[in-house]
């Protein structure tokens, strides 16, 4: 079986057509799972930042909490062990020094609780970020793109069809052009036509 021009011009046709959608499809789930995963990716990280950063300042603060604990009580015994000597210069001595020392840990722990109280601002203005710009934008930009990726697919659609009605209106016109040549030979003369069958 020999298929004429047409049949191959069809099945051309028919293949690109497959494989184009095809394409698109791949195209438009790759895009997608690129994008996701892209935003995961750089969600996760500003978290996992923010989350360290935070736990660093919690751990700051804990750390120091155990050792203002620690401080006060070695403090405490070393203070009664001077008083045990009848040292109470020295036991007021020590006293301020805890003091001033006791109030130079308040004072960074109110600055650490300052700094996590921003931290956490932080973090929920990058969820907001996240909620409010970063999401609709992606959500539009699928609402776009999706669209116009089918309007492009029925425009070349359109235009593989013009071209075949194209080729086939071509080809009509060669034949009868030929068919018309043939006819005018035959009409003038009709021997040299015979001769040259």
């Amino acid at each position: 079986m020999v298929l004429d021009r047409e049949s191959l011009q069809a099945i051309a046709q028919i293949v690109d057509e497959t494989l184009e959608q095809k394409l698109e499809q791949k195209l438009e789930q790759k895009l997608e799972e690129k994008l996701d995963r892209k935003l995961d990716e750089k969600l996760e990280q500003k978290l996992e930042e923010k989350l360290e950063q935070k736990l660093e300042e919690k751990l700051d603060r804990k750390l120091d909490e155990k050792l203002d604990q620690k401080l006060e009580g070695r403090l405490e015994r070393i203070l009664d062990q001077k008083f045990a000597e009848n040292n109470a210069t020295l036991k007021e001595e020590l006293r301020s020094e805890f003091n001033l020392s006791f109030a130079r840990v308040e004072h960074s722990i109110a600055k650490l609780d300052s700094r996590l109280c921003r931290v956490e601002n932080d973090v929920h203005d990058i969820k907001l970020d996240i909620e409010n710009n970063i999401r609709p934008q992606i959500r539009l930009l699928a609402e776009v793109y999706v669209p116009a990726a089918h309007e492009f697919r029925q425009a070349a659609t359109d235009i593989r069809e013009m071209k075949s009605s194209i080729d086939v209106l071509n080809l009509t016109v060669s034949r009868h052009s030929k068919l018309l040549e043939n006819r005018e030979c035959i009409n003038e003369n009709p021997s040299d036509y015979s001769q040259k069958l």
